[in-house]
């Protein structure tokens, strides 16, 4: 009789294992996403925002970013009574980074990812930074600098000095979409009548296209130039020139862009 009732305890027992199917794909977690904005200043944050279904109130949905071949953890948030997340993402560099949200496995359930999405971080950078392209001539980089007249000049850190015929190319790779700076006559320039400086922008591996020309002279405060959109928004490269006579010495002051990199 003992001998019976082992042997059903054991058929109960091995039956009741197999009534619990494995897990399918069926049961994941379904994870929604939307983001406040896709271009922000590095800096600055955006809001990610979305829903994880089954509800798993309390547990955390967790906001990652693709580094190489990898997801990190950047932001997460609790999820609510509702299903509803909402987290605070950081834009801490440059350049165009790709996300996603995942809900880790839980109560019989497994993990859930959201669609990617991606968020450009953009910065102003001054322009000698960027790196160059081709020969450079006449040019030199100051730490300060100054343009204007002799008894007010303005200074600039840092200015990009140009003489005679002066020139010089910088790679934009099509990441940036403004430029700003001010443009002038350095004090010390020995020639009083007009010079001209030149902005062109180019393709790769193409020449250069002027698209603004502005005249300066010497003692004359310096033309505070902003070119903004379209500009220089699909260039691959800008590229500075000093149609200056012999003596003269042009200077771009505080010159910058806007870029994604």
């Amino acid at each position: 009789m003992r001998r019976s009732m082992i042997t059903a305890v054991l058929t109960v027992a091995s039956s009741t294992l197999v009534l619990g199917p494995a897990a399918t794909a069926s049961d994941s977690y379904t994870v929604t996403q939307s983001v406040s904005e896709t271009n922000v200043d590095v800096g600055q944050s955006v809001t990610v925002r979305g829903h994880v279904s089954p509800i798993a109130r309390k547990e955390w949905a967790v906001v990652q970013r693709k580094v190489g071949t990898s997801w990190t953890k950047v932001a997460r948030d609790r999820i609510n009574r509702y299903g509803n997340y909402r987290a605070t993402l950081p834009i801490t560099e440059p350049g165009d980074s790709e996300y996603r949200v995942l809900k880790r496995h839980s109560h019989g359930h497994l993990r859930g990812v959201s669609s990617t999405f991606t968020v450009s971080g953009w910065r102003w950078r001054a322009l000698n930074t960027l790196p160059t392209s081709g020969a450079i001539t006449n040019v030199s980089y100051l730490a300060s600098g100054e343009l204007g007249t002799t008894s007010y000049p303005v200074t600039y850190s840092p200015l990009v000095k140009m003489g005679t015929a002066g020139s010089v190319s910088y790679v934009l790779a099509q990441k940036c979409t403004k430029f700003e700076g001010d443009v002038g006559v350095t004090p010390d320039s020995t020639v009083d009548t007009v010079q001209t400086a030149i902005l062109g922008t180019f393709p790769e591996g193409g020449s250069a296209t002027q698209i603004l020309g502005q005249d300066v002279r010497r003692n004359q405060d310096p033309a505070h130039v902003v070119r903004t959109g379209t500009v220089i928004s699909q260039a691959w490269g800008l590229n500075l020139t000093a149609d200056s006579d012999a003596g003269a010495s042009i200077g771009w002051g505080g010159a910058r862009v806007y870029c994604k990199s």
